[in-house]
């Protein structure tokens, strides 16, 4: 066999697998962009027909009108965008209730999320995404049921990392997770005394 011929040959086939590859990547982009459309397109009627109002839920909502309105909008985004999180957001979470400070009451017999309405309101992808983020810390309890409270900026920053790649599957705003990316984990340490405890607790006023 003559393998000096292969490379002149191979040639003779290089435009084709070429223009082959390129339509491929065009047939990707175009399924996407049509799964994207339709995405967009199921999330437009639920919120811009009020079926979200009516969206249901195996979670408990609890506030006044605007609050479970804000929370059902942020919940039917995460079905229609994000399922995987929605679904975990349902197996971890049994009630979500506004409060005067957001986090997750891992010491109460009801697995419940506590938001404010400074997180529920600001908009409907930061609601999502806090919601996601709270989710994640039962999660975090419940394999490291004895984790120690000097390691909260760990804990935080994983929640995070969760928080931004749901973020970023349901559209969520640039600015919203760039502000995310930048946070150190540090946040719940009010009093800079390097723990969280009650005393920061108390402080916390988002």
């Amino acid at each position: 066999m003559n393998t000096r011929k292969l490379p002149n040959r191979l040639s003779r086939f290089l435009p084709a697998v070429i223009i082959l590859f390129g339509l491929c990547i065009v047939a990707a982009l175009f399924l996407n962009r049509r799964i994207e459309t339709r995405q967009s397109a199921e999330w437009e009627s639920i919120v811009y027909s009020g079926s979200a109002t009516n969206f249901q839920s195996s979670i408990e909502i609890a506030g006044d009108g605007p609050f479970v309105a804000q929370v059902r909008n942020a919940l039917a985004l995460l079905s229609v965008f994000d399922p995987r999180a929605y679904a975990f957001l349902t197996s971890q979470v049994e009630r979500i209730q506004n409060s005067d400070r957001s986090f997750a009451g891992v010491y109460e017999r009801t697995r419940t999320v506590h938001l404010s309405k400074t997180n529920a309101m600001y908009s409907v992808t930061w609601c999502a995404s806090a919601l996601a983020h709270e989710a994640y810390h039962f999660k975090q309890w419940a394999e490291a049921a004895q984790r120690s409270r000097t390691d909260f900026q760990a804990a935080e920053l994983e929640a995070f990392k969760y928080q931004i790649s749901v973020m970023k599957r349901i559209r969520a705003p640039r600015y919203e997770i760039d502000y995310v990316r930048a946070s150190d984990g540090l946040h719940g340490d009010v009093n800079g005394d390097g723990k969280y405890d009650w005393e920061d607790f108390s402080k916390i006023n988002w």
